[in-house]
């Protein structure tokens, strides 16, 4: 009897020749130990129309798997018309040129189980920042743990392998196509990071065995999208540009808490205690916020000092950094 898990959708999308083997991908989904509610293919409704489908897609049509058209959104496509369509489910994202591993969906459920409010993958880079400046995309760490690793900011999720998101841990800029066709037109996972970056949401990777039996599909690599629009260093200027636009993520980019990771959380006391000194703080970081901003007409200096701790919770926080600027100005006067 199949295991389903009623909230979990699903959702990718394929283009040109690859649609004559996208089924391989939709049938290792469909094998799943844990099964998800909905399995939604996106289509550019240009680009294909439904009597043009191979037999082998659509005979797997079903209450379960549905295929929709729309706009062509390029790689954002398997994510983004899903935030529109289903904003309180959670959306897992996979590609369409793996065959993905039997307990896969059932791996990232269970971890999104264990950390809530969490965006959950099988793989993961460490995005390098220095003072200033993104090193080379090629340069950013690959996660090879056997463990669980959580990061509050440095981990990117990468989309190949599978990742899921609950509701609610983008930013709303994350569905509005004319910001990322224009910063990052071919670089969805450094979108969907940022978005998640400007929700404070973490992310968790699952460790490195669960995806290694991922399979490509044969002759899906032929035009893949690395050796085309990313190749070389297109990644990192991307990533530029998404700064660039949201001036605000250098805070955390250049915060003591980005480099943190954690795993080994079944083994390591010390890390369990770690994660919950993080939560504690990230759950009165509001307080420690109002009590600077109640105490800023009596005391400027202590409330600066208050607000300089509440920054290195969240550094990223709008209203903190606001009042930071205040505080500064009206000491130097």
């Amino acid at each position: 009897m199949k295991r389903i898990q009623k909230g979990i959708y699903v959702t990718l999308t394929t283009y040109g020749v690859r649609i004559q083997s996208v089924h391989k991908t939709i049938l290792s989904i469909m094998n799943q130990t844990l099964q998800p509610e909905k399995i939604v293919l996106w289509l550019d409704k240009l680009e294909f129309t439904q009597s043009e489908l191979p037999s082998e897609l659509t005979a797997l049509v079903s209450e379960q798997f549905e295929i929709c058209y729309c706009d062509n959104l390029r790689s954002f496509t398997k994510l983004v018309p899903s935030l529109r369509a289903f904003p309180d489910k959670t959306l897992i994202t996979i590609d369409d040129d793996f065959e993905y591993p039997a307990d896969l969906v059932e791996r990232l459920v269970s971890t999104s189980i264990d950390f809530p409010n969490t965006i959950v993958c099988a793989r993961g880079r460490v995005i390098q920042y220095n003072e200033s400046d993104f090193l080379s995309y090629p340069h950013w760490t690959l996660l090879d743990k056997s463990e669980v690793t959580f990061s509050s900011y440095c981990i990117l999720p990468l989309g190949y392998a599978g990742v899921l998101y609950p509701p609610g841990s983008l930013h709303a800029d994350v569905t509005n196509e004319q910001i990322f066709m224009a910063v990052a037109p071919h670089a969805d996972d450094l979108w969907f990071k940022a978005m998640g970056l400007l929700s404070n949401t973490p992310v968790v990777v699952l460790p490195l065995a669960v995806s290694m039996s991922m399979k490509t599909i044969d002759g899906t690599q032929d035009n893949a999208l690395y050796l085309t629009h990313n190749a070389g260093d297109a990644n990192t200027e991307q990533m530029r540009a998404i700064l660039r636009k949201y001036p605000q993520l250098g805070a955390v980019f250049k915060s003591k808490g980005y480099w943190m990771l954690i795993n080994n959380f079944k083994n390591e006391e010390s890390s369990r205690k770690q994660l919950e000194i993080a939560e504690f703080a990230a759950s009165i970081v509001n307080e420690i916020r109002d009590s600077a901003i109640h105490l800023e007409h009596k005391n400027i200096f202590l409330s600066h000092k208050l607000m300089l701790l509440a920054q290195k919770i969240r550094p990223a926080g709008t209203l903190i950094n606001q009042k930071l600027s205040e505080y500064k100005q009206k000491i130097k006067g």
